[in-house]
C-alpha cells in the first residue's frame, strides 16, 4: 500500500451518515480523494498525485461535505477518522 491510511469498507458501501439514520453512499472516486484529503497536501498536490485539476479536487471535496453534511476539509477529516479511516501500523 503506497499510502499509510487504509480505508475499512468496500467502494460503494455505504456509511452512516452521522447527522440521521440515513446512510450515505461514496463512490470509489470520493473515496480516494478522501483519503487524500486527510493528507497536509494541498489541492494542487492531491490533483496533480491523481492526475486531475484542483479545481476538480475541491468540487468532490464541496460534494463530499454536502453529502457528510460538514463545511470544512476539517470536518470531513474528522468523519473519515471517526467512520472509515484508520491508520496502518
Amino acid at each position: 500500500m503506497e499510502n499509510q491510511y487504509r480505508i475499512n469498507f468496500e467502494p460503494n458501501d455505504t456509511v452512516p451518515n452521522p447527522l440521521s439514520k440515513s446512510f450515505i453512499k461514496i463512490t470509489p472516486k470520493e473515496a480516494i480523494v478522501l483519503r487524500e484529503l486527510c493528507t497536509d497536501m494541498s489541492y494542487k498536490e492531491i490533483g496533480y498525485k491523481l492526475n486531475l485539476s484542483r479545481r476538480t479536487i475541491e468540487a468532490y471535496k464541496n460534494n463530499l461535505c454536502e453529502k457528510i453534511g460538514v463545511k470544512t476539509r476539517v470536518g470531513l477529516v474528522v468523519f473519515a477518522l471517526q467512520k472509515i479511516i484508520f491508520l496502518d501500523k
